[in-house]
């Protein structure tokens, strides 16, 4: 399995004391597996909090350990959507959204890859204690948002996702989700559609070299 901690960048942490900034390792997934959730660790003594969470670069593919926004405002500010965002006022639910978007675009790249690789760590909207014991096959991503979400609060997140009401520019709940089903069906296409396609690319490189 690949070590998260190899491949992170910006691990400082700005005006956190950095022994609660802790080192993700094998251990801290939920499964010893080649692929597994990243679950929540437990507080250190000292601690109000611990900083384990990590979200994936869609540019770069960088795993981000301090704020995401900032990394690609920073570093990938050349970019045109990011440019479209950089003008926005910075409470704007717009620029939180579109930015949200982005943060979430990196993350699904990044759990295709290790869906399809069965390596890695899969980077989950909401990350659970390890004592929930949930597992990869658990969650499926957001139609909308591309979040992965526990397939049993799937329905839910779907009338709150707020990616969808930005999208439908309304407080209602996005149209065709009227029953779980639905929704996990939704979700299951876009999943099946992006692995699909990270296959059919791969075959595609093959051939070349």
């Amino acid at each position: 399995m690949t070590n998260i901690t190899s491949q992170t960048d910006e691990n400082h942490v700005d005006g956190i004391n950095q022994s609660c900034v802790t080192v993700l390792k094998k251990s801290s997934a939920s499964s010893t597996s080649g692929f597994a959730l990243l679950s929540k660790q437990q507080i250190l003594s000292g601690c109000k909090q611990v900083y384990d969470k990590i979200n994936y670069s869609t540019f770069c593919r960088k795993a981000i350990r301090s704020k995401i926004s900032r990394h690609l405002l920073s570093v990938h500010k050349s970019d045109f959507r990011l440019m479209d965002v950089s003008i926005l006022p910075k409470r704007l639910k717009e620029r939180m959204v579109k930015l949200e978007v982005l943060v979430n675009e990196g993350n699904f790249k990044h759990n295709i890859e290790v869906l399809k690789n069965k390596d890695g760590f899969l980077v989950v909207g909401r990350r659970e204690n390890k004592e929930r014991n949930f597992k990869i096959g658990n969650y499926l991503p957001c139609d909308f948002c591309k979040k992965f979400i526990l397939i049993t609060t799937l329905w839910l997140h779907h009338q709150n996702c707020s990616v969808a009401r930005f999208m439908n520019n309304s407080n209602e709940a996005a149209s065709g989700s009227d029953d779980h089903e639905n929704v996990v069906r939704l979700s299951t296409r876009l999943l099946n559609s992006a692995l699909l396609e990270e296959s059919e690319i791969k075959l595609k490189y093959c051939s070349v070299v």
